[in-house]
């Protein structure tokens, strides 16, 4: 049979048709787009705070596996790129590090436990979100912190956003905490 004798409408869109479509889509899509902004910002805060659960979580089990305390502190690279000591704010990056004696500053890159980088568009805040957090904490062998302390995580574009918070007690648990204080735009 002939192809071209079949009988019945024409299949396919006309350009006309397809242009209408792609239209539509373009205006859904730019109507879509701060939206989808506001949630990957959301989801960020979120994976932060979780991120910082884990060092805390982690800081603990070293502390009672190792029989000695570990210190979890702010660092950011100097100019000259050294990342081995404590600096700066939890925005930045933060480290872990075994401490048994006590000390301001890890003395050997073997005490380092494990890093994390900073992400440029949050910051870490104390609970009343009036300043950055620079805070050491340390946790003993048998587990226990040295402090309460309240890391707030918060987005430096979006500070409206619900923010997430680590809420750590002297006995060393942390846990999550949705909304637990506000963020401040201008820290």
């Amino acid at each position: 049979m002939d192809r071209m004798s079949l009988s019945g409408p024409p299949r396919g869109l006309t350009l006309l048709e397809l242009l209408v479509v792609l239209a539509v889509l373009a205006v859904l899509a730019a109507l879509m787009v701060p939206g989808f902004q506001t949630l990957r910002q959301a989801v960020s805060i979120r994976l932060e705070a979780g991120r910082l659960l884990q060092a805390v979580s982690l800081a603990r089990s070293e502390a009672m596996f190792r029989g000695e305390a570990v210190t979890l502190c702010p660092t950011a690279p100097d100019p000259a790129g050294d990342t081995e000591h404590c600096r700066g704010t939890y925005s930045q990056g933060w480290m872990l590090y075994a401490n048994p004696g006590a000390l301001a500053q890890p003395v050997t890159a073997e005490q380092i436990l494990q890093r994390w980088p900073g992400r440029p568009n949050l910051t870490i805040v104390n609970r009343a979100g009036t300043q950055l957090l620079d805070a050491r904490v340390s946790w003993r062998a048998d587990g226990t912190a040295r402090r309460n302390l309240t890391f707030m995580v918060c987005s430096r574009q979006k500070p409206s956003l619900a923010s997430w918070s680590l809420v750590l007690n002297r006995l060393g648990r942390p846990r999550l905490a949705r909304g637990w204080g506000d963020c401040n735009a201008s820290v």
